[in-house]
C-alpha cells in the first residue's frame, strides 16, 4: 500500500471543496483602480492640486481686477485734466479778448 499523497485531487472529492486544493484563494482587485492606487493618498493629492489651482486662478483674477480699476482711474484722471486744461484755455482766451 502506497502512503504517499498524490498531488492530484482524488476523484471522490469534488473540485470545489476546500480540502481538494491547497492553493490560497486569490482576492479580487477593487474594480476600476490598480492595486497601487487603492489608498486615499491619490484622492488627497488630487484634491490638493485642484484646490491650489483654483486658489491661483482666484488670486490672478482679483489681481487683474485691481489693475483694471487702476488703469481706469488713470483714464478718468486724464479726462479730468483735459477738461480743466480746455477750461483754462477758454478762460485765458476770454480774458485776452477783453
Amino acid at each position: 500500500m502506497d502512503t504517499r499523497r498524490s498531488s492530484e485531487p482524488s476523484s471522490s472529492s469534488s473540485p470545489s471543496s476546500p480540502s481538494s486544493f491547497s492553493r490560497k484563494q486569490i482576492k479580487p482587485l477593487k474594480q476600476g483602480m490598480p492595486p497601487s492606487l487603492g489608498g486615499s493618498m491619490p484622492m488627497y493629492t488630487l484634491f490638493g492640486i485642484t484646490a491650489l489651482s483654483l486658489l491661483g486662478i482666484v488670486l490672478v483674477h482679483n489681481q487683474q481686477n485691481v489693475e483694471k480699476q487702476q488703469l481706469h482711474s488713470g483714464v478718468v484722471r486724464d479726462i479730468e485734466r483735459l477738461r480743466l486744461r480746455e477750461e483754462r484755455e477758454r478762460i485765458t482766451k476770454q480774458q485776452s479778448r477783453s
